[in-house]
C-alpha cells in the first residue's frame, strides 16, 4: 500500500511515495537474497498503490495526497508546489507511472505557467530539479538555460538559500548532459565512419 512518511500529517503524500518507490528500485541490488521476494512483492504493491490510490482517471491527474480514508486530496495545480510539480515529479524519480504524451502535456503546461527556467518562481526554494525533470524530456535548451541562470546566481555565492538538494539536483543535471553530448557524439562519430566507408 501507500506509505505515511509523517506520524503527524494523517495525509499519504504522492511525492513521498515516489521517492519511496525510488529508493526501493535503487536498493534493489544491495538486498540479501533471502529477502528478495519480499522486497520484490513490496516493490510492485507500492507501483499498484500508486496508480490506484492516487490517480484520479476522470481529471487525468493525480491527486497530491490522500487521507487515511482513502479520500483523494485534488491538485488544482494553482501552486507550484506541491500541486503542479507533483504531476511531474515521477520523472525526478526515474519512474515511469504516466504516459508519455500525458506528462509532456503537464510538464509544457506547468513550464508555461511557472518561470522556474528563469529563477522568477519567489519560492523558498530554485527547483532546479525542474531541469532534470526537461532532460527527462529532451528538454535540453530549458535544462541548460536554467543551468545558466543558476551559475549567475551562486556560482560564487553559496549563501542562503542555497540548499545541498539544489545542489544535488543540478549535479544529477549535468550528468544527464554529459550523457546526452556524450551520446550525441558518439552517433556523430559513428555516422562520419559510416559515410567514409561508405565512400
Amino acid at each position: 500500500g501507500v506509505t505515511r512518511v509523517s506520524g503527524e500529517k494523517e495525509v499519504c503524500y504522492l511525492m513521498d511515495n515516489l521517492e519511496v518507490l525510488e529508493a526501493y528500485d535503487r536498493m534493489e541490488m544491495y538486498i540479501d537474497p533471502e529477502y528478495r521476494t519480499d522486497f520484490a512483492r513490496r516493490k510492485k504493491e507500492t507501483r499498484s498503490a500508486i496508480k490506484e490510490v492516487f490517480w484520479q482517471k476522470e481529471r487525468k491527474m493525480y491527486a497530491v495526497a490522500v487521507d487515511l480514508d482513502g479520500n483523494c486530496i485534488s491538485s488544482e495545480t494553482k501552486e507550484f508546489y506541491p500541486d503542479a510539480i507533483a504531476q511531474v515529479y515521477a520523472l525526478a524519480c526515474d519512474e515511469d507511472i504516466y504516459d508519455e504524451s500525458t506528462v509532456r502535456q503537464w510538464y509544457e503546461e506547468i513550464s508555461g505557467r511557472y518561470p522556474w527556467v528563469s529563477m522568477q518562481m519567489d519560492t523558498t526554494f530554485e527547483w532546479p530539479v525542474m531541469s532534470y525533470i526537461a532532460m527527462q524530456l529532451q528538454d535540453v535548451a530549458s535544462a541548460e538555460r536554467y543551468l545558466d541562470n543558476y551559475r549567475k546566481v551562486y556560482g560564487s555565492n553559496r549563501k542562503y538559500p542555497y540548499k545541498v538538494s539544489d545542489a544535488g539536483w543540478t549535479a544529477r543535471t549535468y550528468e544527464k548532459l554529459y550523457e546526452y553530448y556524450g551520446t550525441k557524439a558518439k552517433r556523430g562519430l559513428k555516422e562520419v565512419i559510416e559515410e567514409k566507408w561508405k565512400q
